[in-house]
C-alpha cells in the first residue's frame, strides 16, 4: 500500500473575509493542490508576512520540511519568496536530491510540475 503523496505550502497568503474583518481566508484555492495529495501548511495561516516576521516563518517552514517531507512529496510556490525558497532547500537537502516543486499556471489553470535540486550533491552539479 503507497503513501499518500503530500503537498507543502511553505505560506498561504491570506485576505480579510468580507463581512468578518477579524477572520481570515485563502487568497487562492487550494483545490488543485489538494488533487495532488495531502496539504501540509508550513507555517501558521495568517496576514502576509514582513520583514521581521520572516526568521520565524523561515524556521516554521524548515521544520515541517524536516518532521514530515519524502522524496515523493510536493512544494508549492506559494507564499512569501524566501519562505518558498527556504522550504525547497530544505526539503532537497533532507531528501539529498530534487524536489517536486509545483509552479502555478495560468495558461492551464492548473500547477507545471518542475524539478529542483538544492541539495549539493555532486550528481546536483
Amino acid at each position: 500500500m503507497s503513501m499518500m503523496r503530500q503537498v507543502f505550502i511553505p505560506h498561504l497568503p491570506t485576505r480579510r473575509k468580507p463581512g468578518a474583518p477579524d477572520e481570515r481566508v485563502p487568497t487562492v484555492s487550494l483545490y488543485p493542490a489538494e488533487r495532488r495529495g495531502r496539504i501540509v501548511l508550513c507555517a501558521p495561516i495568517g496576514p502576509a508576512i514582513h520583514a521581521e516576521d520572516l526568521p520565524e516563518a523561515i524556521a516554521d517552514a524548515e521544520k515541517a520540511i524536516a518532521r514530515q517531507f519524502q522524496p515523493e512529496d510536493y512544494v508549492v510556490a506559494l507564499g512569501h519568496v524566501a519562505v518558498v525558497a527556504a522550504a525547497l532547500v530544505a526539503a532537497s537537502r533532507k531528501i539529498g536530491g530534487p524536489v517536486q516543486l509545483l509552479v502555478w499556471s495560468k495558461e492551464q489553470a492548473d500547477y507545471e510540475q518542475v524539478s529542483v535540486d538544492f541539495s549539493g550533491s555532486k550528481e546536483a552539479a
